[in-house]
């Protein structure tokens, strides 16, 4: 059904008043701030539709109304006059992204600090793209002669190194069959299907050569858990406190934000680049008083991550928007430039 213009002008107003205050709108106040106010009997007559409608809900029989999430959604939407970014926000973000040194995951990292700093709320930072990055390249460089440095690097440009120490020698046939075998069963598959099964699989394939392989495929293996178990980056998580969260409340977040299989759920099936998850709408009640604004960045060959806030349902949408969508696209264009001259296009 479509709003009339005076029910949208009541709507923007109740969301603006009720995110400023924090109490319940009543008809009395809307009275004092619309420009050309109808009467007070005619503004809770509109109330009362836009609360049937399911905008606005009224907490107790004699109190005024608040947004619910679909009144939210709404105003951010189609009401919200959405601020420009703060220049000094805007110069602290070029500034602290610049000095990422062309790193993709120190560029994701150093953005999700840099949300949390600008709004004073927790910030999430993830790969969201269906079964995470692929492996791109692994290599394996001769050291002496029971001792080899490993480079494994995925598609959205993670990068892992480790020393390798073998019981035998490493010569040239033992380094052809590992390669070999990476090409055939680990080369451009996602991290994600490399699971302990699937790592068995391979010691399989390997063979009557598993044994000589292994010092070199375990370390590869713990390499790649290493990138899965950092595919979300977390900043100010001790934001929560100061909001108004008690410790478990804070700790149940924090550990649903961690989980790769929850950011999924959250945001693998968001078409928009821009957008709000509110936490009555999820099936995680830990979430139920929350909202997270989050904005979308292309992650390197066919990977898309996201970065956002989780913050109170209850919070200035229009002055956070702005500072999320412009980092977003700031991290996109720089970890384009950084898979560039990595050779990824």
């Amino acid at each position: 059904m479509e709003l009339s213009g005076r029910k949208k002008a009541i709507l923007s107003a109740i969301v603006k008043m009720y995110i400023s205050s924090g109490e319940p709108v009543g008809s009395k106040m809307l009275c004092e701030i619309l420009e050309n106010a109808p009467s007070s009997a005619t503004l809770r007559n509109e109330m009362s539709k836009l609360s049937e409608m399911g905008f606005l809900e009224q907490p107790h029989t004699s109190a005024g109304r608040v947004p619910t999430a679909s009144g939210y959604r709404l105003y951010i939407e189609s009401l919200m006059n959405k601020d420009e970014i703060n220049a000094e926000h805007k110069r602290y973000i070029d500034e602290s992204l610049s000095a990422s040194d062309c790193n993709p995951e120190k560029i994701t990292e150093t953005a999700g600090k840099v949300l949390s700093d600008i709004t004073g709320l927790p910030s999430i930072a993830a790969d969201i793209s269906s079964g995470g990055p692929r492996v791109k390249r692994v290599e394996i460089l001769r050291m002496a002669d029971r001792i080899a440095m490993m480079i494994l690097i995925t598609t959205d440009g993670r990068s892992r190194s480790r020393l390798v120490h073998t019981q035998s020698d490493l010569n040239s046939d033992i380094i052809s069959k590992f390669d070999r075998l990476v090409s055939q069963k680990i080369l451009r598959r996602s991290i994600e299907d490399l699971t302990p099964a699937a790592q068995q699989n391979i010691y399989i394939a390997a063979g009557i050569d598993a044994f000589s392989l292994m010092p070199l495929l375990s370390s590869l293996f713990d390499m790649v858990t290493d990138i899965i178990n950092t595919n979300v980056t977390l900043s100010g998580q001790s934001n929560l406190f100061s909001m108004g969260w008690h410790k478990t409340e804070a700790d149940k977040i924090i550990s649903l934000l961690q989980s790769r299989d929850t950011i999924k759920q959250l945001f693998s099936d968001k078409a928009a680049p821009l957008g709000v998850v509110f936490g009555k709408d999820t099936a995680y009640s830990a979430l139920m008083p929350s909202s997270i604004i989050y904005a979308k960045y292309s992650a390197g060959q066919n990977n898309t991550g996201c970065i956002g806030v989780i913050g109170p349902t209850r919070m200035s949408y229009e002055l956070i928007i702005p500072s999320i969508e412009y980092t977003a696209k700031k991290v996109d264009s720089l970890l384009s430039e950084t898979f560039k001259d990595m050779g990824e296009f």
